[in-house]
């Protein structure tokens, strides 16, 4: 399956075209390629020779192998609910990257401190001040979703800590771990003494 390119370079585009500094570091790297996966979903770009982004269809078909790109992201299937909590630097600490290691550096580095402008672009149509507004609302309702997935990941690990019994807490590990420790030196002592017992001749 392949994500839907054109919006979503649209908008990558938009915010390397308003850091001028990434655009400049990106234009080292023209022609250079990047395959993005999320689940079953694929995307292939390639560097422009203006340090833009583009799509490249031959990339992102299911049959495209790594070898085709220079630079192969694999991202965290929990990706929405990671950019709700903690934005691109949260993504990226759960992705997965192989590939050409200057270019993987400088696309990590351009990702982590891409920031989108809400309430210049917003400005631009409504005027500073309802721009002003509707960014605190934004600001707002962002936080309340970052809660919200909190809360649930909260009730999640409690549910399966203490209710379904799936997980163990620190404590109980280290305890089992222990357990298991001192069982397995029990078993290797035994072992060394019936290893040490004569050996009756037979008859």
């Amino acid at each position: 399956m392949l994500i839907p390119g054109a919006p979503f370079v649209l908008a990558l585009n938009h915010l390397v075209a308003a850091a001028e500094w990434a655009r400049l570091k990106l234009e080292a790297f023209a022609g250079q390629r990047l395959l993005l996966e999320i689940g079953p979903a694929r995307l292939g770009l390639a560097v422009t020779e203006s340090g833009l982004f583009e799509t490249r269809e031959e990339a992102s078909k299911e049959n495209a192998g790594e070898g085709e790109a220079d630079v192969h992201i694999l991202l965290p299937p929990a990706t929405p609910f990671l950019l709700l909590e903690g934005g691109m630097p949260r993504v990226l600490q759960d992705a997965q990257v192989r590939g050409n290691v200057e270019f993987a550096e400088t696309l990590n580095f351009v990702f982590r401190h891409l920031a989108w402008d809400v309430e210049a672009d917003l400005a631009a149509v409504v005027g500073d001040i309802p721009a002003h507004r509707l960014a605190q609302l934004g600001r707002a309702t962002q936080a309340r979703l970052r809660q919200a997935v909190e809360n649930l990941r909260e009730n999640v690990r409690e549910y399966l800590l203490y209710e379904a019994g799936m997980l163990v807490t620190t404590g109980e590990f280290s305890r089992q771990a222990h357990a298991i420790g001192t069982f397995r030196d029990e078993v290797a002592a035994l072992e060394k003494r019936i290893l040490a017992l004569p050996v009756a001749n037979g008859a």
